[in-house]
């Protein structure tokens, strides 16, 4: 459900999904994703503990490359077993290695099955390493090249294709054919983004807010400008009848009209 700039953002959002999924008598199954870092937010705990508790159908992966951002997994966490942070809120945990595509494939698959079956959350434990610096403006003074190079030579896109070659399931030729393949599937991609001229600065509020088409209400505007939307009562009458449940959106949207997200 897309990506999120906050540190364990995406955790409530999961539940939330997950808690939808149970309403809506599905048997759909959420995977959530994070960092290692994000294990010690706020966020981890609350969630994890209302997963277990309303028996949520939530796998929770945590992808322990080691370092959140740039320190160091044992300094900014007491447990370092991080697939046993869920054990005291009733989240059992299990591990794969997030280095190997089969291994990993095969723990989720597992995780998910169980998930579904049963009706509880899950915690796996990716172990895996992140080669580049958390961003351009990270120095990486806290880990050494040694440290690095040994982890690169474990990189799981080239040892799957070196597997699959062995196995012949490929030959060599293929295998340099998909590498170029992504490559310049990635290359266009940038071309694109680069050559694709700037948004107009009045679409910055687009498809923020959007109600899908069987509700009536306001769709993403400038709530600060009293001429981006008509007054609520103007938007009431002139709209259709509306059941309780389609009056809870325009009530929100009514608020944003009105300022109260404002201090």
């Amino acid at each position: 459900m897309g990506g999120y700039g906050i540190v364990g953002g995406n955790l409530p959002i999961a539940a939330g999904i997950a808690l939808a999924s149970d309403y809506n008598g599905t048997d759909e199954v959420t995977l959530c994703t994070f960092g290692d870092g994000a294990c010690n937010q706020g966020t981890f705990g609350e969630t994890l503990n209302l997963a277990a508790l309303w028996r949520l159908p939530v796998v929770f992966m945590v992808t322990n490359n080691q370092f959140g951002m740039g320190t160091a997994l044992q300094r900014h966490s007491a447990v370092t077993d991080l697939q046993h942070k869920g054990d005291g809120l009733g989240v059992p945990g299990m591990r794969c290695d997030g280095m190997d595509v089969l291994d990993t494939h095969a723990v989720l698959s597992w995780a998910v099955e169980r998930v579904r079956a049963e009706r509880r959350p899950v915690l796996v434990e990716a172990i895996t390493y992140r080669f580049r610096g958390h961003s351009m403006a990270d120095p990486e003074q806290y880990r050494t090249k040694e440290e690095v190079a040994q982890w690169r030579a474990r990189d799981p896109i080239p040892a799957f294709g070196e597997l699959l070659v062995r196995q012949g399931l490929l030959d060599e030729r293929q295998r340099e054919e998909i590498d170029a393949e992504a490559i310049a599937r990635v290359d266009a991609a940038v071309q694109f983004a680069e050559g694709s001229p700037f948004p107009q600065p009045n679409s910055l509020y687009d498809d923020v807010y959007v109600l899908d088409h069987a509700r009536w209400g306001t769709y993403s505007v400038k709530t600060t400008d009293p001429e981006a939307h008509p007054a609520p009562a103007e938007a009431q009458a002139a709209a259709p009848s509306a059941d309780g449940a389609d009056q809870i959106p325009q009530q929100m949207t009514d608020a944003l009209l009105l300022g109260e997200e404002a201090s």
